[in-house]
């Protein structure tokens, strides 16, 4: 049975309605323990993370071609990995989000569902470049992902 959308408290429900996040479950057959969960929420506060882009993307592009090309001094490849870095973890909160809502929806349809994510480690990203040189980290597909 599809579910639908519930009206936010306080909002006209005029035109399209707004998605209103249902509850957690409190219940002993959910493998993720409330404190799991709100341990999992505390990582992934914007005040725990840097998950506002540092650089443009035009300054990732250029630090992908630093690496990817293996040109420049050993400060600009520094600089470059720390740019890819952030870039990196600028991903982290809107992944954490989305695995959240996964994990929320699948255990409402299988309380044994395991919801898991995974961002893409700084070397590997590193090694495609290098495999890749004119491939550029904002077109990478794979930076992060969530399974069910």
């Amino acid at each position: 049975m599809p579910r639908t959308p519930r009206p936010l408290p306080g909002r006209p429900t005029r035109g399209r309605r707004r998605w209103r996040e249902p509850a957690l479950r409190e219940s002993s057959s959910s493998p993720l323990t409330r404190s799991a969960r709100q341990f999992s929420c505390a990582l992934a506060s914007p005040a725990n993370l840097k998950w506002r882009a540092e650089h443009s993307n035009k300054g990732v592009q250029r630090a992908s071609r630093t690496i990817g090309k293996g040109t420049g001094t050993p400060d600009e490849i520094n600089e470059a990995r720390e740019i890819l870095s952030n870039y990196r973890l600028t991903h982290a909160f809107p992944l954490n989000a989305v695995t959240m809502t996964v994990r929320q929806r699948a255990l409402d349809v299988n309380p044994n569902a395991v919801v898991a994510e995974r961002r893409k480690r700084l070397p590997t990203i590193l090694d495609k470049l290098k495999r890749h040189p004119t491939m550029s980290v904002t077109t990478m597909q794979d930076l992060g992902g969530c399974r069910m």
